[in-house]
């Protein structure tokens, strides 16, 4: 089975979106108490989800990053 990963590109770019909107948000949480931990958590959940739909739809150097 064949799935066309085309028709879900504007759902990843979107998301994408969210991501980058969450750990800008948390980094600047962060930087106001750096003591702590739950931000790091947060920016790192939303790296990993976003390394991984990369990777899905084959954007290989956002997924190394």
């Amino acid at each position: 089975m064949n799935i066309d990963m085309n028709k879900f590109r504007g759902a990843f770019f979107e998301e994408a979106e969210e991501h980058l909107l969450t750990m800008e948000m948390t980094l600047i949480e962060l930087e106001a108490n750096p003591a702590d931990p739950e931000p790091i958590q947060r920016i790192f959940r939303a790296a990993h989800s976003l390394k991984g739909a990369s990777g899905t739809f084959g954007f290989t150097d956002i997924a190394r990053l």
